[in-house]
């Protein structure tokens, strides 16, 4: 029996029921505001149990600046949770002194705890209290200020899931509830194209569906199934319609979404034990989607083989080490190589390279960065990698890239910059190699040569844009004659940019965009419009 209560003097508590408002409605959010709230999460029952507290973005509504451009408030304003606390902050700088590391409303927060059953009614009950700390950086300027009309809001949701734990016994022990798992379950009133969320589960339902009253039932846990990281996620997802569990129809397919976690690599989805193969993996969300007919059980593996980088010395050894592994298991440049797989690396800090000592790939112009025989991501995490002006070779003018990749397939993720201050491409796709770019912004300053943010050069190349931008290269994408009309860079809904691909010294027209080398992806097609006088470009669903 959990009980969660929150209160804003740690003197006077209430309960939280679904529709509660823990926040000040009349808050007037400006930089240095803060505001505490404090949780309390008690066992009023006699059975010991286990939860999960959450907090994370329920709800967000844009606003408009004067000039027009969006303001969210999930990247501005901070927040924090901070555990075991027994008393109120005296003031705003103590209480943001207490929060270990403050992040983005953006990043969603869960832990799990545990506390002990009441041993008889008359006890008092065990708890836990928090404090959950929101503050705006006195650092945010008029970027934030809305034009008077469409102003930002945001909706924080928290929940509290609860389940048995391991400590009351039988004949043989405390360990028959050792396993339990989070049940999470979610009804409402929808019809066709809507969606419902339990937990870390999200059902579309078709858009033929009649609108019923739908439920989802969805428990889950993770299971180390071996001793070199991979993970097996299994869960029971059942789809109820009007108190009736839902069997295979033919022809009917539903759109299921599982949050697994951002920046894992995953090795296989299996529906009763049946390997699912038409699933996609976003790292940066985490989320992997599929469709469906039936229901109950699924089983997600990923390995998450993580390596932190602190400075750009270690970037280029970890590059190297992976490269010398892919040449020296089958030598030559040609034939199958020997991939080094799941290898994902993090930015803890800036990567600067100024200097040609630096960089790994030295034939023609050369190359900082090579990543040649790697599976896996580059996740930028907030940080740069950047190659300032003085990285140049003995007689060149320019560089070929930042980022050279070869007998690869990477993704790019996170926010951060990849900036080539040397005349070079940003990202260069080589050959015998598959980049997916999720995020980051793409610089390079190189007009003169028409230089753009994204370049290929062999149709064994492949990039596929999923996000990122591109607005302060000279061209966005560009694609080398060679590739024929062969599909070498796929863009994908979303994505934004100022001035069209250009290839080799031909600028090419919209109608051009679609003709072979650079194309929309499966459903999309190019938007135009005009932001603040300059001429954008969008992908959008037809």
């Amino acid at each position: 029996d959990v009980k969660l209560e929150y209160s804003t003097d740690m003197a006077t508590w209430t309960a939280v029921e679904a529709s509660t408002n823990v926040f000040d409605d009349n808050a007037l959010w400006e930089p240095g505001y803060t505001e505490v709230v404090y949780l309390r999460v008690s066992n009023v029952g006699n059975l010991a149990f286990k939860y999960k507290l959450g907090v994370s973005v329920a709800g967000e509504t844009l606003g408009k600046t004067a000039n027009g451009a969006d303001i969210k408030l999930s990247d501005y304003i901070m927040y924090g949770v901070v555990e075991n606390v027994t008393a109120q902050y005296a003031d705003r700088a103590n209480a943001r002194d207490a929060i270990a590391s403050a992040v983005k409303l953006n990043v969603s927060y869960e832990e799990e705890f545990t506390l002990e059953g009441m041993a008889t009614p008359e006890a008092t009950p065990a708890s836990n209290v928090f404090a959950l700390v929101t503050y705006m950086p006195e650092t945010v300027g008029n970027e934030v200020n809305h034009n008077g009309t469409d102003a930002p809001s945001i909706n924080l949701g928290l929940t509290v899931f609860a389940t048995q734990l391991a400590a009351e016994e039988d004949s043989f022990g405390n360990n028959y509830d050792e396993n339990s798992a989070y049940t999470y379950t979610s009804t409402d009133v929808v019809g066709g194209g809507e969606s419902l969320t339990a937990g870390d589960v999200v059902i579309t339902l078709p858009e033929s569906a009649v609108e019923s009253t739908y439920q989802i039932v969805a428990s889950n846990k993770k299971v180390e199934t071996n001793n070199i990281g991979e993970t097996t996620v299994s869960m029971d997802i059942s789809l109820f319609k009007d108190g009736v569990k839902v069997e295979t129809e033919a022809g009917v397919e539903y759109d299921v979404t599982i949050d697994i976690g951002k920046g894992v690599v995953v090795t296989g989805l299996f529906h009763n034990d049946v390997a699912v193969t038409n699933y996609s993996y976003n790292p940066t969300t985490g989320l992997i989607s599929f469709k469906t007919d039936s229901f109950s059980p699924f089983a997600v593996s990923y390995e998450s083989n993580v390596t932190r980088i602190y400075s750009t010395e270690q970037l280029i050894s970890v590059l190297s080490e992976i490269k010398a592994y892919a040449k020296t298991q089958i030598p030559g440049e040609t034939g199958n190589k020997a991939y080094r797989e799941n290898a994902i690396l993090v930015l803890e800090s800036d990567i600067v390279i100024d200097t040609a000592d630096s960089f790994m790939y030295t034939d023609s112009n050369g190359a900082p960065l090579h990543f040649y025989g790697m599976k896996g991501i580059l996740d930028l995490n907030g940080h740069d990698i950047k190659v300032t002006s003085s990285a140049l070779l003995n007689g060149k003018a320019y560089s070929n890239a930042v980022i050279l990749v070869q007998y690869s397939n990477i993704s790019i993720v996170g926010e951060g910059n990849i900036i080539a201050e040397n005349k070079a491409i940003p990202v260069y796709a080589w050959a015998n190699c598959t980049v997916d770019i999720y995020g980051g912004n793409y610089v390079t300053n190189a007009p003169e040569r028409g230089e753009s943010a994204v370049y290929v050069n062999n149709t064994s190349a492949l990039v596929n844009v999923y996000g990122g931008t591109y607005t302060d290269s000279a061209y966005a994408f560009n694609v080398h004659n060679n590739c024929g009309s062969t599909p070498t860079i796929v863009l994908h809904e979303g994505i934004e940019y100022a001035d069209y691909f250009k290839n080799d010294s031909i600028d090419l027209t919209a109608d051009d965009i679609a003709k072979g080398r650079i194309v929309f992806a499966d459903g999309c097609e190019l938007q135009e419009y005009e932001e603040n006088g300059v001429a954008m470009n969008k992908v959008v669903t037809k």
